[in-house]
C-alpha cells in the first residue's frame, strides 16, 4: 500500500521544471495552511466556510503525500538505481524509527 504512495513521486519524477525543492516546500507550506484552516473550523475557531471539503483528515493526506515526494526525491538523488519499492522501504524504516523518537517525546510530556 505504501509502495503505491511513493509510486507517484517515482512517476512524477525529477525532470520537469517544477519539481524542485524549493517547489516542494511551497506545496508542503500550502498543504500545512490548508490543514490549519480545517483544525480551526473544527476547534471552532473558523467559520466553516472558510474550508474546503476535504476536512482534516483530507488535508493531512495531502501533507503526508507532499512530505513523501520529498523523502522520495532525496532518496532517490542518493540512490538513483534503487526502485521505487526500495525507497517505499527505506522511507518507512526511517518513519518507523522517527515514530519511536515522537512516542518518547510525547510520552515524556
Amino acid at each position: 500500500m505504501f509502495e503505491q504512495l511513493v509510486k507517484v513521486s517515482e512517476e512524477l519524477g525529477t525532470e520537469k521544471p517544477h519539481r524542485t525543492y524549493p517547489f516542494f516546500l511551497q506545496k508542503l507550506a500550502e498543504e500545512v495552511g490548508e490543514l490549519s484552516v480545517e483544525l480551526q473550523i473544527k476547534d471552532g475557531i473558523t467559520p466553516t466556510e472558510k474550508g474546503g471539503s476535504d476536512g482534516v483528515v483530507g488535508e493531512a493526506c495531502d501533507v503526508i503525500n507532499c512530505a513523501i515526494d520529498v523523502a522520495w526525491r532525496a532518496l532517490h538523488e542518493q540512490n538513483p538505481d534503487q526502485s521505487s519499492e526500495e525507497i517505499a522501504r527505506l522511507i518507512m524504516d526511517i518513519c518507523l524509527i522517527k515514530r519511536e523518537k515522537w512516542l518518547s517525546k510525547v510520552e515524556g510530556m
